[in-house]
């Protein structure tokens, strides 16, 4: 498919939004990755585990049932309303009250599910469920007040409170190390979350939207076409939490502790590489009516864009694992580099996958993302209770790719009559190329550290960064996955 033409100032839009984006979740992802560290080696495995089970079985909840998809169409349906700021102030108003009715059944559910199964952890809990609310990247009551921005790809504003909310995080837990628990934690990240809330509530003024009516039509209109997206969501959940289940009643909490110091590492990755997805989509749905070759251009842009950035994080990870987890977890934690490096391979396939459901939902075809989501989530609940309890995490992780790399094919499948057989084809030939050439160059890279093993670990690192740095340049290069056309052209716009 030729490219269309684009619009300088639409191409620095975009760039200009993905690079505070980028901005943004690198420094917000050190931050974080700084303060779960000093928790990690705060507390003891036990520990550990409780704090992630907490955190996986509250985003279960309130990620489902208060999240629903809703932010997707919502932005689909104020993008079309570009033109009537008065419409947007509408739809705005409505969804904030639609989610606080869901935020408050979601709340009591898990409240009574706690009672039942550790009431010890209620109070905890329910503070949890406060942060999930007011958090940016709890996308609670938070994505509505980041609405108007995102929705422009104006993201400099909630880039900044988001980035407040990691500083005061990582601050107040490094200050209070000495005395952390669970419960004490959790009081922090709720703590740390309420100016970057405020800051976003008067920004504009966008407390007054909370003084119009309500529209119930809407609120009806909103929860009907959500309905897909929430089935896909809970089967999504369904498929990420099944493994913390298991190896929660198989193998302890000391065991869901070093799960957990490996999931804690990776799903700050997801939130930087989710970053081209939400600058794609608003654009996405834009130019689908008005220019569908560019809007189909973009959709094979993001994709190709998404699998890259996922394989160089993939494959960085790969190869410092050893590295990152003693920085972010401690000494204890070195006998699960093997799973480390795994883990970080569920990055790829899962990557596409979320960024096609953004797509399909962008696109207004959000019905076909749930029998994407139904056979992940079917693999996912047959492979943990055929393999996580004969390999324990190593078993849970290879669940997680196998089933995204099946859910991703479906995927691609319904996307294939919008993009071209023959477009999407050739895209696929080069993404798979790009994965053998860049597993065989980190196998490679690990074997020859492994035989030179006198070298000091630090040269040794920055060695094998340097060789799959140039491997990945080259392979973009070699497969036509980055032409030269690209490079000159982000010259271009980072110049202007």
């Amino acid at each position: 498919m030729n490219t269309p033409t684009s619009s300088p100032f639409a191409l620095r839009r975009l760039a200009g939004a993905g690079a505070i984006l980028v901005g943004n979740q690198l420094l917000g992802m050190g931050l974080l990755l700084f303060a779960f560290g000093t928790i990690q080696h705060t507390f003891s495995k036990a520990d550990n585990g409780t704090f992630f089970w907490i955190q996986q079985i509250s985003g279960f909840a309130f990620l489902i049932i208060a999240e629903m998809g809703m932010n997707a169409v919502v932005t689909r349906l104020f993008v079309e309303q570009h033109d009537n700021p008065s419409a947007q102030d509408h739809i705005l108003t409505t969804f904030f009250y639609v989610r606080f009715v869901l935020w408050c059944i979601s709340a009591l559910g898990i409240l009574g599910f706690v009672l039942l199964r550790e009431p010890s952890m209620s109070l905890l809990m329910m503070v949890y469920a406060v942060y999930l609310g007011l958090a940016a990247r709890g996308t609670l009551f938070r994505s509505v007040l980041e609405m108007r921005h995102r929705a422009r790809n104006a993201q400099l504003m909630p880039a900044l409170a988001g980035l407040l909310d990691a500083m005061l995080l990582c601050g107040v837990i490094v200050l209070d190390r000495a005395n952390l628990t669970p419960f004490r934690a959790v009081v922090w990240f709720t703590v740390s979350a309420v100016p970057g809330f405020v800051i976003m509530l008067f920004a504009d003024t966008q407390w007054r939207l909370f003084l119009k009516p309500f529209d119930m039509v809407l609120a009806k209109r909103l929860v009907r076409e959500s309905m897909p997206i929430f089935l896909s969501l809970c089967l999504l959940q369904l498929q990420d939490k099944v493994d913390t289940i298991v190896l929660d009643m198989l193998f302890g909490r000391e065991t869901l502790g070093a799960f957990s110091a490996i999931i804690r590492v990776i799903a700050p990755s997801v939130n930087l590489l989710m970053i081209i997805a939400v600058v794609m989509a608003p654009a996405i749905t834009r130019f689908q009516t008005t220019d569908p070759e560019r809007s189909k251009f973009l959709v094979l842009e993001g994709l190709k864009f998404t699998v890259l950035a996922a394989l160089a994080c993939a494959v960085a990870l790969g190869a410092l694992s050893e590295e990152v987890l003693w920085l972010t977890a401690g000494t204890s934690y070195l006998p699960y580099t093997l799973e480390f490096a795994v883990g970080a391979w569920t990055l790829v396939a899962g990557m596409a996958v979320a960024y096609m459901l953004a797509v399909l939902t962008a696109l207004g075809k959000q019905r076909e993302a749930l029998p994407m989501m139904l056979v992940q989530c079917v693999i996912a609940l047959v492979g943990n209770i055929l393999l996580t309890p004969n390999f324990g995490i190593l078993g849970a992780l290879a669940v997680r790719i196998v089933s995204a790399v099946v859910a991703a094919a479906l995927g691609l499948w319904f996307l294939r009559e919008f993009v071209g057989v023959s477009s999407l084809a050739a895209l696929l030939l080069r993404c798979g190329v790009a994965i053998v050439v860049m597993l065989a160059a980190l196998l490679l890279s690990l074997f020859i550290s492994s035989y030179y093993s006198g070298v000091a670990k630090p040269v040794a690192a920055v060695l094998r960064g340097l060789f799959l740095g140039g491997v990945f340049l080259g392979m973009c290069l070699g497969t036509g996955l980055l032409r030269k056309s690209d490079i000159v052209q982000l010259r271009s716009l980072v110049k202007n």
